[in-house]
């Protein structure tokens, strides 16, 4: 399934011709399954910066054929820049709204959002499809009491109703994520399969791992996707990671396997293992024997064999109640002829997309073209981060294509809008600031500065009484592993400075 290892249009690649002493990049343009011969046929684009020195190194090293050059090249999947989001190389690739038909969802949530829809009000006469939520006021995460304010039993009723799309306009610290998670919940337990996105790998193991903390829905079957060109990066597991269940298949369901489907989980599931090793550990490629490369080769061949088969059977007899992917691989695995869930897709009732401010508007359309029956919820905060998109903020790419969903949402009159205000991650003198740059004043702290005494009683602040301060420190930025910074030096010197303090790790997020 060459989609979910990676090969997909547009995809950046590096590429050597065998004997030269560089390397050269180009894109992908067509991908070719080849089942016969095992193989894929894959046609490149070069970069107009590598496109003369590539054609000096072929014409240089190959040998001249009738219809071109025969020659070895190494061929290797590459990431897309840090700034860019993948969604809009998935977008350009679409016919957006083909499948947009006047009495479907898709076409009442972009009536609602472009402005083509009566506008809903709490004095008109027509029924309002809200849902009554059951009136706990606590939720149980990891067997501990998080209590529910009424704002958040707002949200989770607004989540849980019958409109076609709703946005739920949270502040940083108000809980979004477990508001979502209890939503998704909620909907499971009204027959209801639930499709969560977001457009980090970050955002979609966060939100998975919090509906796994929910101690009354532990019964749920959660299914993370994560593609393996991202298990490198998955800083972040879960116990629902779709490579771990496919794993499991063999061990969970013995009884239930017939002796093809028996066979079929050894061969994947064996090989599935020896692949994690050199996912796990890549430099362990670099020096393999004759007998561990062809113990590669079969790994490699039996997996690319088996996982389609793997995914159905595991649909069977593990169907998901919520499945948590990436927006991009959204795209790649549902509406396409060999995407891994297309067959799944008409399963799913209700969209949630988290960290909605992240998500390019374009991805609304998207989306609705390929889950055109499916009610859409989206949570986010305007005021965080937005969509990144690599040109000046005034151009008609930055204008029309890079505004977040969660903004078109709320400026929408016909969308309905829930607020999550109350915040309760930080020291509330800490609030100040962004209420007044961001919030416009509407900020509460849902938590009172006894309740955050720690810093003051322990260290002195150049402002009594707010735990803020700035320290110059040598360094320099040092790139991580999911391609953010730190500096290292940063870090020892907040470590040094609460040990000094006496302050326990324990204490510290």
């Amino acid at each position: 399934m060459p989609v979910e290892a990676g090969w997909t249009k547009r995809r950046p690649v590096v590429l050597w011709v065998v004997g030269t002493h560089s390397v050269k990049r180009a894109l992908v343009r067509h991908v070719e399954p080849l089942a016969e011969r095992e193989a894929l046929e894959v046609t490149l684009d070069a970069y107009g910066w590598s496109s003369n020195p590539l054609e000096e190194d072929i014409k240089k090293r190959g040998r001249l054929m009738k219809d071109g050059y025969l020659l070895d090249i190494c061929v290797r999947l590459t990431k897309a820049p840090a700034a860019a989001n993948s969604i809009y190389e998935n977008i350009s690739r679409m016919q957006v709204f083909e499948n947009l038909e006047t009495d479907s969802t898709a076409s009442a949530i972009l009536s609602h959002v472009y402005g083509a829809a009566p506008l809903g009000c709490p004095n008109r006469d027509e029924p309002q499809p809200m849902t009554d939520v059951e009136p706990r006021v606590d939720v149980l995460v990891n067997d501990n009491i998080v209590t529910f304010s009424a704002e958040h039993w707002k949200a989770v009723a607004l989540g849980s109703s019958g409109f076609p799309i709703a946005a739920i306009q949270a502040a940083f610290g108000t809980g979004k994520t477990l508001v979502g998670a209890v939503i998704a919940a909620q909907l499971v337990d009204r027959d209801e399969i639930v499709l969560v996105t977001a457009s980090t790998n970050a955002a979609v193991a966060q939100f998975a791992q919090t509906i796994l903390s929910l101690s009354a829905y532990r019964h749920l079957r959660v299914l993370r996707y994560v593609s393996d060109a991202a298990v490198l990066e998955n800083m972040a597991p879960t116990s629902g990671d779709m490579n771990k269940i496919l794993i499991s298949v063999h061990d969970t369901y013995t009884n239930r396997l017939s002796p093809e489907a028996m066979d079929l989980c050894n061969k994947f599931t064996i090989g599935r293992r020896i692949l994690e090793r050199y996912i796990e550990n890549p430099d362990l490629a670099l020096y393999l024997t004759d007998e561990e490369k062809e113990e590669y080769a079969i790994a490699e061949r039996n997996v690319s064999r088996t996982l389609e088969k793997m995914i159905a059977l595991m649909l069977t007899l593990r169907p998901p109640h919520i499945l948590c992917i990436t927006t991009a691989s959204l795209m790649n695995t549902i509406g396409t002829p060999d995407g891994a869930f297309n067959a799944y897709r008409d399963k799913f009732t209700v969209l949630i997309g988290e960290e909605a401010s992240q998500i390019p508007e374009p991805a609304l359309t998207a989306i609705s073209n390929r889950l055109p029956n499916l009610r859409q919820i989206y949570i986010g905060d305007i005021h965080q981060l937005e969509p990144h998109a690599k040109c000046p903020r005034d151009s008609h790419a930055a204008v029309y294509g890079a505004r977040s969903v969660m903004s078109v949402l709320c400026s929408a009159r016909a969308v309905p809008v829930a607020s999550l205000v109350r915040t309760f991650r930080a020291h509330p003198a800490l609030n100040e600031l962004p209420n007044r740059v961001a919030y416009d004043g509407t900020l509460v702290s849902g938590i009172t500065a006894f309740a955050r005494p720690m810093l003051i009683r322990a260290m002195e602040f150049p402002a009594p009484g707010i735990p803020f301060m700035l320290i110059d420190v040598d360094g320099q930025s040092t790139r991580a592993e999911n391609t953010s910074h730190f500096n290292p030096v940063e870090v020892e010197t907040c470590v040094e400075l609460l040990k000094a303090r006496g302050i326990a790790p324990s204490t510290s997020a």
